[in-house]
């Protein structure tokens, strides 16, 4: 895989950041009529290219523990400080007992979120947004089995089975009062978009992808619209525009796979792809719970005023001090010492 088409995979990851930003901006408002509640789905772009690159960077890797310790180091050190910064900034505020109540957070609560795993433990997450960290992290959990028992080249039966299972199980939950364990393992609602990453990875890679590959997908997109009502887009659009998004971003990595995307990336698109994690993490509670409600609540400032011309830019500075005076550094710093490391063996 060469860097161009990474480069356009980092820039479909910045577009999915923004989509998701610009629902918060509007969540539970009147503006969001205006088509930004469609920016839900942007979760689901995410992942989609999850699927892709992590089986691209683990196909390339020789270790699975170096795997899993890199996916941690790339995920762990900006979450822990930008969950800490919200944290303080609740903290700080509710202190000074302005006149909107902002979030209140126990020390317990920040601390079991520090984890990743909160959902296991019952306990709400700091940000909203943080509720796909762990079905990226079960998503990667699987993808490690699989590596230790040897079985990535067999991906594509075993995510068919899979799905096909997890459709059956489904069912019979739904029409035969089977118990419902899926809480235990919610990647299972959002196994199709991963899968479909899959695929278009091996398409690109073997370039002479059996034609069958292409129906995978469409039972993919078709077991996520099974799965809508367990999802989070089932509170805010209808199954009719979420499967008009999915089969969008379908086709958008299927002209990905033609090579025809390669006009999207600029330097631009390039920057916010960069800052998409940062972004992701950071977005939700500056905006909706703080920047927004005090302009416009408070101050009585125009909507698209305080969030485009307010809530934006801050957000857009932050998190790029955010990622490269703080990510970039720190990952740098600890892949470096795990090379030294390596090296001395």
């Amino acid at each position: 895989m060469n860097d161009k088409r990474y480069d356009e995979l980092d820039v479909l990851r910045g577009f999915a950041a923004l989509f998701v930003l610009f629902f918060h901006l509007t969540l539970f408002r009147n503006e969001a009529k205006y088509g930004f509640q469609l920016g839900i789905t942007g979760v689901d772009l995410f992942f989609m290219i999850s699927g892709f690159v992590i089986l691209m960077s683990i196909e390339k890797s020789k270790n699975a523990n170096l795997f899993f310790l890199f996916r941690c180091i790339r995920l762990y050190p900006i979450y822990w400080i930008i969950a800490t910064f919200t944290f303080l900034l609740f903290f700080g505020l509710n202190l000074l007992n302005g006149e909107i109540p902002y979030v209140e957070i126990s020390f317990k609560d920040y601390f079991v979120n520090l984890s990743m795993f909160q959902y296991y433990f019952n306990v709400p997450n700091i940000d909203g947004s943080y509720w796909t960290l762990i079905i990226e992290m079960l998503f990667y959990i699987s993808i490690y089995v699989l590596f230790r028992l040897k079985l990535l080249n067999k991906i594509i039966g075993i995510g068919l089975v899979f799905g096909v299972v997890s459709a059956c199980y489904i069912f019979a939950i739904r029409h035969l009062n089977l118990p419902d364990y899926t809480r235990f393992y919610p990647f299972i609602y959002h196994f199709p978009m991963f899968y479909i990453g899959i695929i278009f990875y091996k398409m690109m890679r073997f370039k002479q992808a059996p034609f069958y590959y292409y129906f995978l997908i469409i039972g993919s997109i078709c077991l996520q619209l099974y799965l809508f009502e367990y999802g989070r887009a089932f509170n805010f659009i209808s199954i009719i525009y979420y499967a008009i998004a999915l089969v969008f971003f379908t086709g958008i990595f299927l002209l990905f796979s033609k090579r025809l995307l390669s006009g999207i990336v600029t330097k631009t698109t390039r920057f916010l792809g960069s800052i998409s994690y940062p972004l992701y993490l950071i977005h939700q509670p500056l905006c909706y719970g703080i920047i927004i409600p005090y302009f416009t609540d408070v101050l009585k400032i125009n909507f698209w005023i305080s969030s485009l011309l307010i809530a934006l830019p801050i957000t857009l500075v932050l998190a790029t001090f955010f990622t490269f005076k703080v990510d970039v550094p720190i990952r740098k710093f600890f892949k470096q010492k795990v090379q030294l490391v390596l090296s001395k063996k």
